[in-house]
């Protein structure tokens, strides 16, 4: 059989022939090897291969590789990517595919490029923000992604790509969103309340009015569907500040009483530097690599959209 050649990336001057599932790269040693460490050593068992007879008599002893294991249009991306002149993007339909290919061989730059590109993009689809950060142990990204599942979790657990999350991960997000809605159902004014320290004249009269409006926005915080945790956060802390309660409360007190309810919430890394960031519940990354299921790349693309 003959294999048929890259379009894209079958290079007159390369040194080295890599075949992916019938279609054979001529690439560049010196690129590959700085790119990834596996290449670099595996260049130095390639074998050259004798040309056959239904190829061209002129075509050169080069060594070869062969990639079963790999998609031929995965492996083309990344070294579009890598090579200068048909530059690839990182995009959500690629990221999965460089993400594995990177692990597997070794391309620290194009894994630390593929992590940047999550950083930068996550808010577009935390879910497979999350499924990836848990593959590759991105703890930072996968406490970010897992505040905004955690903040639409009843939706996201809809999804097919929800299943693509480990045991441990799906059960981390039911675990957490319940405590949060067991604690929504046992908040009440007069536990919330007691050590608000007012800064308004008439403390007594303006307990009463606040604890009547605390009351009135808790019961429409306990009605079913539960509104989002960063909703609920935002309800409390606006009515705090609408009633003259003082920025020391907002800043301690407020903190302090949503980690006696709820647990800790936090705003996402990328809005601390916002006046009234919104606030989250989160799970962080915790457990073996090996624990982790990979599925196939294009069934975790398309469900987790």
């Amino acid at each position: 059989m003959i294999n048929q050649k890259s379009s894209l990336h079958y290079y007159s001057d390369g040194d080295i022939l890599i075949t992916v599932k019938g279609i054979t790269f001529c690439l560049h040693r010196n690129i590959l090897s700085l790119c990834s460490k596996v290449f670099q050593d595996m260049f130095k068992c390639a074998k050259a291969i004798t040309p056959s007879k239904e190829e061209s008599s002129t075509e050169r002893k080069l060594p070869e590789i062969s990639l079963d294991d790999e998609s031929s249009e995965k492996f083309q991306e990344v070294l579009s990517y890598i090579y200068p002149g048909n530059y690839q993007p990182i995009t959500w339909q690629n990221v999965a595919g460089f993400l594995k290919l990177s692990d597997k061989y070794m391309m620290d730059s194009v894994m630390e490029a593929s992590k940047v590109f999550l950083q930068q993009y996550f808010r577009e689809n935390p879910l497979l923000t999350l499924v990836l950060s848990e593959q590759y142990e991105f703890k930072d990204l996968y406490k970010e992604s897992s505040k905004l599942v955690l903040d639409q979790l009843p939706a996201y657990q809809r999804l097919t790509g929800f299943k693509f999350l480990s045991s441990d991960s799906r059960a981390a997000l039911l675990e957490k969103h319940m405590e949060y809605t067991n604690s929504l159902g046992r908040i009440d004014a007069e536990t919330f309340v007691p050590r608000f320290n007012h800064i308004n004249n008439h403390v007594t009269r303006h307990l009463k009015d606040f604890k009547q409006k605390l009351s009135q926005v808790i019961r429409h915080l306990q009605v079913l569907p539960n509104p989002p945790p960063s909703i609920t956060y935002k309800l409390l802390s606006s009515l705090i500040k609408e009633n003259n309660c003082g920025y020391i409360n907002i800043q301690f007190h407020l903190p302090q009483k949503f980690k006696m309810f709820f647990e800790n919430f936090e705003p996402l890394d990328c809005d601390n530097i916002k006046d009234e960031p919104d606030y989250y519940i989160f799970i962080e990354l915790g457990g073996r690599r090996g624990d982790t299921v990979f599925y196939p790349l294009l069934i975790i693309l398309k469900c987790c959209n």
